[in-house]
């Protein structure tokens, strides 16, 4: 079935299109660029409108999302296209259109073949880190990560009933940022394979990303050097040299040059001092680093691949239309509202970047000449938003299972002491050394390049410098960690302002480029180094051929609303809660348990009770009917079928080794 074609193509045609409509670039590529993002969001989130109205999306939810985009398109075309059938003269609009679209200059040619290059990198790395090999689906560690927690979210919405319910807790609500995974869902709903559903969107929105990083840069610096230089370090930088250290054979030859001992302690060292061991060991604390965006985040963090590009669209149009002396219109400034509601279901980390730059924007509009034409341009934005905003974050808020499912909480390096002095100083140790590791020399040198930038480049970093502060101290995701992918957007900016140092060192002289030079490379050495061993070096299953067969068989010889008890729920993938669609009682525990504190602790004493005492009052409480059993031991195997469970499958492959069984609990 070949329809998932015009699920992947019809959506990001038209949002290229309605893009090229726009005063934003009269680049087709450009407009592809933020056409792709858009056309998935708007895609999606009519999708689940009509989810919503129909129960389930259905023939009609299809057919009537892409009347509506289709719609969009021919309005924002009529004029033009009345103006070439009937011959309607409006010279003087039409000379002011194209003056306004030949100022905002197109990315320039250098640009454009390093924004080639880095996509060209990027895709091969996504390609290489997931497919088919001899045993099953196999990936990179960073490509696994939580790939089938996202496929189990795509599927319950693509293939399942109004409201969306998680898979992998029975009576749990869907509140996850979704319209990512739906779209995968949709692709592989209409025969697009699993790996298939998972790659063509991550090429369509890598290319995205890349180009549009490449416009962000460009339209703030208008250099060609400067836009090449922070793209770089923006997609390859991270930890620079320091990281290095942490390499086992640098480690060897230098244990007391480390700068893990900041952070982590294990065991006292003969080297050092008592004292000033037990205060490094007061300041360690757990922390996360990334050696580039691609590895730490976007094999990583599938709502975050379109949430990423969103974001960068709304960072672009905002920078042009308020910040720059370019003239957007109405259309321009609605569509910037558009996206900046659409962003809850997309991606829950760029709307805190989206309302830090909202606030500051306001502020700055206030503070300067013409205000009320840019109040204006603000309502302009700001009524979409509401009302699309709402309704989705209506939607999120009734979802809720219970209270404190996003909370704010002091960040983990925020130390807690009963001196006040103490607790001073060790925190700004750990913040600084945190970031340092974090971001690694654009933190440092980025904001030293602040001088070099024009007065509106600076003034645009004032709301990312707020955003940065407020995440170093709170975090307002569950998981502390998930602060980093805020901290994208600040690195994005860091990156900015260091090829502004670079650039203006490069001008200087011939010792300054090579220090330039030099400063280049320590950002992006890591790169090389950690994609030989993470891209080519190692790969583990994410479906084995065994799991690849028992979901075949659950989807076809199970009914759709079964609840299955599984006996591993520590698993780091289940199949049954992915790719087969089946409610689990509790499974991939990592991502429902943890600091979600659900599914309650009751859910994994019946599943124990179900699977160690074949217990049916607990299995008939929670209407579970079916077990999926991997790698059982040979008691829990003999006292299944000596309860009279029936064995419905199996499947030995002793390569891995694994087996698997399928029993219906006849209770």
């Amino acid at each position: 079935m070949l329809f998932w074609l015009v699920i992947a193509i019809f959506p990001i045609l038209v949002g290229a299109a309605i893009a090229l409509r726009m005063r934003f670039s009269n680049s087709i590529v450009e407009a592809f660029a933020i056409g792709i993002p858009f056309g998935v969001v708007s895609f999606t989130s009519l999708l689940f409108g009509f989810d919503y109205i129909f129960h389930k999306i259905n023939a009609y939810a299809i057919l009537f999302s892409f009347l509506i985009m289709l719609f969009a398109l021919i309005l924002l075309y009529a004029e033009p296209i009345a103006t070439t059938l009937f011959g309607r003269k409006k010279s003087r609009k039409k000379t002011d259109t194209a003056t306004n679209r030949f100022k905002i200059t197109n990315l320039p040619k250098w640009a454009w073949i390093f924004a080639i290059a880095i996509t060209i990198i990027i895709i091969i790395i996504f390609v290489a880190g997931i497919g088919y090999y001899g045993n099953g689906i196999y990936c990179i560690d960073a490509s696994c990560s939580d790939t089938l927690y996202h496929i189990g979210i795509g599927y319950s919405v693509a293939f399942g009933s109004y409201p969306p319910s998680y898979y992998f807790t029975t009576g749990t609500k869907n509140v996850f940022p979704f319209m990512s995974d739906l779209y995968m869902g949709m692709l592989h709903r209409f025969g697009l394979g699993i790996v298939g559903s998972i790659l063509v969107p991550d090429i369509m929105l890598i290319f995205s990303f890349v180009w549009l990083s490449m416009m962000v840069v460009y339209s703030i610096s208008k250099s060609t050097r400067i836009s090449v230089l922070s793209t770089l370090m923006f997609w390859f930088g991270g930890v620079g040299a320091i990281k290095i250290l942490d390499f086992p054979f640098i480690k060897q030859i230098t244990p007391l040059f480390q700068p893990a001992h900041l952070f982590y302690l294990p065991q006292p060292h003969n080297t050092i001092p008592a004292f000033i061991y037990s205060v490094l060991k007061m300041s360690e604390i757990p922390t996360s680093y990334w050696t580039s965006i691609i590895n730490s985040m976007l094999l990583a963090q599938r709502d975050l691949l379109l949430g990423l590009p969103l974001a960068l669209i709304i960072i672009y149009i905002a920078y042009i239309g308020f910040y720059s002396d370019e003239k957007l219109g109405l259309k321009e400034f609605v569509f910037l509202g558009l996206i900046v509601g659409m962003l809850p279901l997309a991606n829950a980390e760029s709307v805190v970047m989206a309302a830090f730059l909202g606030i500051f924007t306001l502020f700055y509009v206030l503070a300067k000449k013409g205000r009320l034409k840019r109040l204006y341009n603000l309502v302009l934005v700001a009524v979409p938003l509401l009302i699309i905003g709402s309704i989705e974050l209506l939607y999120m808020d009734s979802q809720k299972k219970q209270p404190n499912w996003s909370y704010f909480v002091y960040q983990n390096y925020i130390m807690h002491s009963s001196n006040a002095i103490l607790t001073l100083l060790l925190s700004i140790e750990n913040i600084i050394f945190f970031w340092v590791q974090v971001a690694g020399i654009p933190v440092i040198l980025g904001l030293l390049g602040v001088y070099y930038a024009k007065r509106n480049s600076k003034a645009f970093f004032i709301p990312f410098i707020a955003l940065w502060v407020f995440i170093t101290v709170y975090t307002p995701q569950p998981n502390p960690a998930d602060s980093n992918k805020i901290f994208v957007y600040v690195f994005l900016m860091l990156c900015l302002f260091m090829a502004y140092l670079v650039d203006a060192l490069w001008r200087k002289n011939k010792l300054g480029t090579v220090i330039g030079i030099v400063l280049v490379a320590l950002v992006i050495i890591n790169f090389p180094l950690f994609f030989t061993h993470d891209v080519f070096a190692f790969k583990q299953p994410l479906l084995t051929n065994a799991e690849l067969a028992a979901s075949s068989y659950i989807l076809n010889n199970t009914p759709s609303g079964a609840v299955f008890v599984v006996n591993d729920y520590n698993a780091f993938r289940n199949p049954v809660s992915s790719v087969a669609r089946r409610q689990t009682l509790i499974s991939i525990g990592q991502y429902v348990g943890g600091i979600y504190k659900y599914p309650p602790e009751q859910m994994i004493n019946a599943t124990e009770q179900i699977i160690d005492n074949q217990n049916c009052a607990v299995a008939l409480r929670y209407n579970v009917s079916y077990a999926y059993l991997e790698n059982p031991n040979s008691s829990v195997l003999s006292s299944f079928n000596a309860a009279g469970f029936k064995m419905l499958f199996n499947y030995s492959q002793p390569s891995i080794p694994q087996k698997i069984y399928v029993y219906k609990l006849h209770c």
